[in-house]
């Protein structure tokens, strides 16, 4: 009885967020100038009955005075609910990311902090914004471990195209691409999705991207992008392909007669591309003051971003919808 009763507990934490991103360019990742507006969110996180979730940031300093519905100074004065909604979220991120908030082509090295582009060089270190992060809380009486057992991570439906402007370069399937051939782009490919956790008695960070398809190349953590690299280990099933010749990079050497500068170092975090029967992310701790009755508490963090040295971060995918879904359980035991 104890086992269904833990998994009924925390049976489902869906998130889904739909993505409009505004603005063209006509030049790859690399050089854009402009950025990708996020205008809806359809977002949807609920819970069963047993635990409670809140969407906000925690700030020991504050006075109770200067709380606000998503700042507060303890997780007791978090807006604890079962479900959060589109609007919610919405709130938190024109209130506490930004008005306006514009996704910038970004790198990362861990997930947890990012470096932008310049024409010339990745500035290291200096993006405070372009990304979106989420924190979200957990409590219960009874659920003390979260696993990550789903993501969804996708275009719209059909995924969009673009006409091709350079005479020649290789796509990101590897079929040669010229002038005037109209190709289908997915914009879920280039994002990553990083959940910043707790486990045991550790912090803990978990990078996903979407497994390799036909279109998709997985990055995982980059290298000397110049090199050949083989996904499978395999010799035997010639996959083989050498990353700046393929995609977005293949194209922007069409387009400039140059490959991008720091193309031969590339730093990107571990990547996971599948979570199996699911990732514990997440340990909820006793002895916290949250409320009576609620015996485990911790939080994590969502962190999504655009990865500019994706060889799927072609700039049409500024124009475009992305749908991502989540879900988390708790494990049974």
């Amino acid at each position: 009885m104890r086992k269904i009763s833990r998994r009924l507990l925390l049976s489902a934490l869906t998130v889904v967020l739909t993505v409009i991103a505004l603005g063209t360019t006509t030049f790859a990742w690399f050089t854009i100038t402009n950025t990708a507006n996020i205008s809806s969110f359809e977002t949807q996180i609920t819970t069963d009955e047993g635990i409670e979730i809140a969407l906000g940031r925690i700030d020991e300093t504050l006075t109770d005075l200067e709380e606000t519905k998503f700042v507060v100074n303890s997780p007791a004065h978090l807006n604890w609910v079962t479900t959060l909604s589109s609007a919610d979220v919405l709130e938190y991120i024109e209130t506490e990311i930004a008005a306006n908030f514009r996704f910038e082509h970004l790198t990362s090295t861990d997930g947890l902090s990012f470096n932008s582009f310049s024409s010339d060089a990745v500035n290291v270190g200096n993006a405070t914004d372009g990304f979106v992060s989420l924190p979200i809380h957990f409590r219960s009486a009874n659920v003390d471990s979260v696993n990550w057992t789903d993501i969804v991570l996708t275009g719209r439906t059909p995924l969009p195209t673009w006409t091709t402007d350079v005479d020649a370069y290789t796509d990101a399937s590897g079929t040669a691409r010229v002038r005037g051939d109209v190709v289908t782009v997915d914009p879920s490919d280039a994002i990553r999705i990083a959940i910043d956790g707790y486990v045991t008695d550790a912090d803990a960070v978990f990078v996903y991207e979407k497994e390799a398809d036909t279109d998709n190349i997985v990055l995982n953590t980059g290298g000397d992008l110049t090199q050949p690299v083989d996904p499978d280990n395999d010799p035997a099933t010639l996959n083989s392909y050498t990353p700046s010749e393929r995609g977005a990079h293949s194209y922007y050497f069409a387009k400039t007669g140059l490959l991008p500068i720091g193309i031969t170092a590339v730093n990107t975090p571990a990547t996971i591309t599948t979570l199996g029967a699911g990732v514990n992310v997440l340990t909820l701790l006793a002895g916290n003051e949250i409320t009576a009755g609620m015996a485990y508490y911790n939080n994590l963090s969502i962190n999504i971003w655009i990865e500019g040295w994706d060889p799927n971060a072609y700039n049409a995918i500024l124009d475009e919808y992305i749908n991502i879904t989540f879900k988390f359980e708790a494990p049974l035991v």
